[in-house]
């Protein structure tokens, strides 16, 4: 790393005009960025989710913007963490492509949590993806306390900082560059029947919506049917600060972020209906769901077929279901593996946490074990 960094922290609600552009440039200049890392995504959480609570640590070399760090607020300063939610399945930092060709990421990333605290012990992100940069350059480092236990492992970088990381789940992908794209074999032979079934109901199309006029009915259509499946106040409808959140997804002024909602009809019914957000060549599906009253027919099944070819035939590379569901596991997709992580500094009380916290980790393993 050459040049100084020089450290912020800001409120999400409060960021500044210049902020934002600046932000937004390092976003559209690493090739890698998801939907979560972007700032309409960020400003989003913070508004919605978090009641503008949610903060930025900001790191600058030479100038110019390195790394964006969302940061939650807590009153607990000595130990942080990023913003954690149900509806935020997976998390990262932002980084700059110079900064991680240059080694010093995980410096960069202490400046900042010193800016936050000057007596912070721990900072903690869940759901980080293995392609995280983070992930590379903690992959460098050996694991530390071997004790044949697979669910965990600790790596100490080369400033005696731990570094724990957890498997939390998988994410489930599609390559839709291949020849090989799902459904496959039996899979799609059934898909087959079930659509010529429901055909029998009515008309069946599939719309792809991404024009802004037509999106607020779209979103409308996309409440009724996740709602079906629901049994009791869980429905993104019934739930004011989600629905706001997602509805302000549709109206991003920014570019590098474009909100899709996929609708599958039968006659004037809807049958299924996907949420999604497209960046660069990937399509995000955030929310599926579907007509309870159409079940038997398989119709969330029928539009992903339909989405996965439309993703082909338009050049779009990959079709992401953001976790893994269950459900997803009979289509083969991709898989890659996310993480919990916690970073403690090399403290005296950063270290002393660090080995309490392994212990209760072990301590549960074992009871698990047993029970």
């Amino acid at each position: 790393m050459t040049g100084k960094v020089f450290t912020e922290l800001t409120d999400v609600a409060a960021v500044s005009d210049s902020i934002l552009a600046d932000w937004h440039a390092l976003y559209q200049s690493t090739t890698s960025a998801q939907f979560y890392q972007h700032p309409a995504w960020v400003c989003a959480c913070s508004k919605h989710l978090f009641q503008d609570s949610m903060k930025l640590g900001l790191g600058r070399i030479n100038g110019e913007l390195q790394i964006v760090m969302p940061l939650s607020s807590s009153k607990l300063a000595n130990r942080l963490k990023h913003p954690q939610h149900d509806h935020m399945s997976v998390n990262d930092v932002l980084v700059h492509p110079t900064l991680l060709q240059s080694g010093s990421l995980l410096d960069v990333i202490s400046a900042v949590l010193n800016q936050t605290s000057a007596t912070w012990w721990e900072w903690h992100i869940c759901n980080i993806p293995d392609s995280s940069s983070i992930m590379a350059d903690l992959h460098q480092f050996p694991a530390n306390w071997p004790t044949g236990n697979k669910t965990q492992r600790v790596q100490i970088d080369s400033n005696d900082s731990f570094w724990q990381l957890t498997p939390s789940r998988r994410s489930a992908w599609f390559d839709c560059t291949s020849e090989q794209i799902a459904p496959h074999g039996k899979l799609r032979r059934n898909l087959r029947r079930l659509r010529k079934q429901l055909s029998q109901e009515g008309d069946i199309r599939c719309e792809l919506i991404d024009d802004p006029d037509a999106l607020a009915t779209a979103f409308e259509h996309f409440l009724s049917v996740e709602s079906s499946g629901w049994k009791g106040g869980e429905a993104i409808a019934e739930k004011t600060e989600l629905r706001g959140f997602y509805q302000s997804l549709l109206h991003s002024q920014q570019t590098g972020i474009a909100p899709r909602i996929n609708l599958l009809w039968v006659g004037d019914t809807c049958a299924s209906a996907q949420l999604a957000l497209q960046t660069d060549n990937c399509l995000s599906l955030l929310k599926i769901g579907y007509n309870e009253q159409l079940a038997h027919f398989s119709p969330g099944s029928l539009l992903l077929e339909d989405v996965l070819e439309h993703a082909r035939e338009h050049n779009i590379a990959t079709v992401s279901l953001v976790t893994s569901p269950v459900w997803a596991e009979r289509w083969h997709p991709k898989q890659k593996q996310v993480w919990h992580v916690t970073r403690y500094n090399n403290s005296s009380a950063g270290k002393t946490l660090a080995y309490l916290d392994r212990f209760k980790h072990v301590a549960k393993q074992q009871f698990k074990r047993a029970a």
